[in-house]
């Protein structure tokens, strides 16, 4: 082919991509080495021009002719993250484009030969580049051509030469490289996230024993998905739950354990972990009013060596995600999740991998369906009106209530996003000790008659606790007769979990008779709960008190006359003595 005929193709091909005609062919041609070293502005708006600044290096084994550069935008809805997901998974050899503006010749009449770098820079008003309002922002980069010229082209061929044969060389794509710039005022970058969650809860909260099933899934797939937490610029994202029955198991010498404990604390010392609330819930199928109490709840049941990590929360819909959050991430759920959006930070440009290789499946634990779950509220609102009575039973005299029994990372892990269903997750919630505090658990129980021998006597009775925490409670009794009869209230007294407690009342008689009695277990504030239990008391005391009088009595009244008889007997004799004489 002449020079003359190369020009005006070369011509020709630059019109045509000013005019817009077409869009970006396949890369077809030797990939060279493409590097974008700046990207302006920061975000789109209508008033912008786009420029991408960089460099391109002939990284091939082939001289590379008319070397051109164009600015190119990727055909793609971008109104959500899903939509950005699938379009940021579409390799950029494969995705349809669009060239906007003149391409820029970057070399002169001279190839460009193997190892040589050249300098480019490309721009395009925002206006050109028809970015619809509601879009996230903008797929944008750089297309280069070139002409590939054979070995066997005999560059001194007659240029008038009409009989030169068919041209040796070919136009084709030899290299590209995109950048993601958000919209101004919408502002979120990409992150690279390693998602260490279980495939339910490890443990029930209040539960000494860890799961057996999270044993095994520490060793086969906990410890192998630390690898990808070593890249520097990867972020590790952790369930807390996770990481306080590892180190329960790590303090029984478990070296799994012990391996994830360590890595993660390293993480935390680099600044590379980001902690979830416990339990790992599905935000946005709480209640909204729950939700928006769980930044606080996420922060007080934080383990101590990871209470200083940045708290965020992994939702589908950023939009719904509850305010105090140190950061929120959010993911594109059309097909497999590949990407992590960064949510509520400055708007800057992401230069994108030419071949991405996300994972083919969403990674355990994104909540990928946030449908309500009603029958676990129906059973939290049970959990929650019990809560009181809990509260009030099983906290030990002079310590706040809430340190009995805090449900928060129950009801968290109850939401858990790895839980399978509905049913897992009530099921979840009622094997936990809370859900299982039942007042009607402690009975209490007596003689039903008692007979007293003195003024103040000691009766025996019994209180069993089946529940499964540790009660603090006393005994309240109430007569029917107060004037004849009380029967003091015993101080607190601590019934152990499965235990039984001989309770001891003292009744107190101030007359004879028969008195009914009720006993009823009372909590610390005063409330009474269990059925009463009749007992009926019979004071005797003053019946003997009687009879002695009546014997003493009779017994003065004896010796009296006794004393007297004797007395006149005495008189009658001396007077028929001093007769006689």
């Amino acid at each position: 082919m002449t020079r003359a005929r190369i020009l005006v193709c070369v011509a020709l091909a630059l019109a045509l991509a000013y005019v817009g005609f077409g869009s970006a062919r396949a890369d077809d041609g030797p990939q060279g080495e493409v590097t974008i070293t700046s990207i302006t502005p920061d975000g789109i708006d209508a008033d912008a021009t786009v420029s991408i600044t960089g460099m391109y290096t002939n990284s091939t084994t082939t001289p590379l002719t008319g070397l051109t550069v164009s600015f190119w935008q990727q055909d793609a809805e971008l109104a959500s993250f899903s939509q950005l997901d699938v379009a940021l998974a579409t390799p950029s050899a494969d995705a349809a484009g669009t060239l906007h503006g003149p391409a820029t010749a970057l070399v002169g009449d001279a190839p460009l030969v193997p190892g040589a770098s050249v300098a480019f820079t490309v721009t395009a008003p925002a206006s050109a580049l028809d970015i619809p309002d509601d879009a996230l922002g903008a797929i944008v980069g750089v297309r280069f051509e070139a002409e590939i010229i054979s070995e066997d082209e005999d560059p001194d061929a007659d240029a008038g030469d009409d009989d030169a044969g068919d041209p040796a060389g070919e136009r084709v794509g030899v290299g590209r490289a995109r950048a993601l710039i958000p919209q101004s005022g919408r502002a979120f970058d990409v992150v690279d996230v390693n998602l260490l969650t279980a495939p339910a809860p490890p443990q029930v909260h209040g539960a000494n024993p860890v799961d057996a099933q999270f044993v095994d899934y520490l060793s086969a797939g906990l410890v192998p998905a630390l690898d990808a937490s070593e890249p520097r610029g990867v972020i590790t994202v952790i369930d807390p739950a996770i990481y306080q029955a590892a180190s329960r198991l790590a303090d029984d010498g478990n070296a799994d354990a012990l391996t994830l404990v360590d890595t993660i604390d390293l993480l935390h010392e680099q600044g590379r972990l980001w902690r979830l609330p416990q339990g790992n819930p599905n935000l946005l199928r709480m209640p909204e009013e729950l939700r928006a109490q769980v930044p606080d709840w996420a922060d007080d049941a934080a383990p101590a060596p990871l209470a200083s990590a940045p708290a965020v929360a992994i939702v589908p819909d950023g939009a719904s995600a509850p305010a105090g959050f140190d950061d929120v991430l959010t993911f594109g759920t059309d097909l497999a999740a590949s990407h992590f959006y960064h949510l509520g930070q400055d708007a800057a440009p992401i230069v994108l991998d030419d071949d991405p290789t996300g994972p083919t499946t969403p990674p355990a634990g994104l909540p990928v369906d946030s449908a309500p779950w009603p029958a676990l509220e129906e059973a939290i609102a049970a959990l929650d009106d019990g809560a009181p009575a809990r509260a009030d039973l099983t906290t030990e005299p002079g310590t706040e209530p809430i340190a009995a029994i805090d449900t928060r990372p129950l009801i968290m892990s109850s939401y858990s996003t790895n839980l399978p269903s509905e049913a897992a997750a009530v099921a979840h919630l009622e094997s936990s000790r809370a859900a299982n505090f039942d007042p009607r658990d402690i009975t209490f129980t007596a003689s039903p008659s008692f007979v007293m021998g003195a003024r103040t006597n000691e009766f025996p009775t019994t209180i069993t606790n089946a529940t499964p925490f540790d009660v603090y409670l006393r005994v309240a009794v109430r007569s029917e007769n107060t004037v004849r009869l009380v029967v003091p209230n015993t101080d607190i007294l601590e019934v152990r979990s499965g235990e039984s407690l001989t309770a001891v009342l003292t009744p107190q008689a101030s007359a004879n008779g028969v008195t009914t009695v009720h006993a009823q277990l009372e909590s610390q504030a005063g409330q009474r709960f269990g059925p009463e239990v009749p007992i009926e008391i019979t004071a005797t005391e003053f019946g003997r008190v009687g009879w002695i009088i009546i014997i003493v009595s009779g017994a003065v009244v004896l010796g009296g006359t006794v004393w007297r008889i004797r007395k006149v007997q005495r008189e009658r004799a001396k007077e028929e003595h001093g007769s006689g004489q």
